[in-house]
């Protein structure tokens, strides 16, 4: 849509059946992806559907800082997943690795693998959990670049992962 004008955008949105705020507020915002299975040769993973899986579950959520998400359909990462706050990425044998706590721009930073799932439903799943540990425990505009070294990639695997102190019900 370049071209338009900053005016034009709410009539746009409004069309488009879109929430407007995406590009400022602090919340989750709009998942970026590749084209994967769809028309990619190395995709092993459709990142196209679970990106609207993802966008459909949980937008409008707000956070302590904005959440930028991606899904790539292979390694290869074409969205960026590995530098957004949560990322997943296909690999091999209907798996997917789910990142978290990367940044790109100003402070780049590739994220951290909390776990790896068979299935969108997981990924899902763990994205939430992610997302709420970061909504209770991170500090106001505290990105999750800064979030979860302070908290630490193990601690965040016992906790989101295995479970260990047996919050993830909630």
């Amino acid at each position: 849509l370049l071209g338009l004008k900053k005016e034009q955008l709410p009539d746009v949105w409004k069309d488009l059946g879109m929430r407007s705020g995406h590009a400022y507020a602090k919340a989750f915002r709009t998942v970026k992806t590749c084209v994967g299975t769809e028309f990619c040769r190395f995709g092993l993973g459709d990142s196209t559907r679970l990106g609207i899986e993802i966008q459909e579950r949980f937008k409008g959520l707000e956070a302590p800082g904005k959440l930028k998400l991606a899904v790539a359909g292979c390694p290869r990462n074409c969205s960026e997943a590995t530098t957004k706050d949560i990322g997943a990425v296909a690999i091999e044998g209907g798996r997917w690795e789910i990142y978290v706590g990367g940044a790109a721009g100003g402070h780049v930073r590739k994220g951290d693998i909390l776990t790896v799932v068979d299935s969108h439903d997981k990924v899902l799943l763990y994205t939430g959990r992610f997302m709420q540990y970061y909504r209770e425990h991170a500090k106001y505009l505290e990105r999750t670049y800064d979030f979860v070294p302070r908290i630490g990639i193990e601690k965040l695997r016992n906790l989101l992962v295995d479970d260990v102190e047996g919050i993830c019900a909630q």
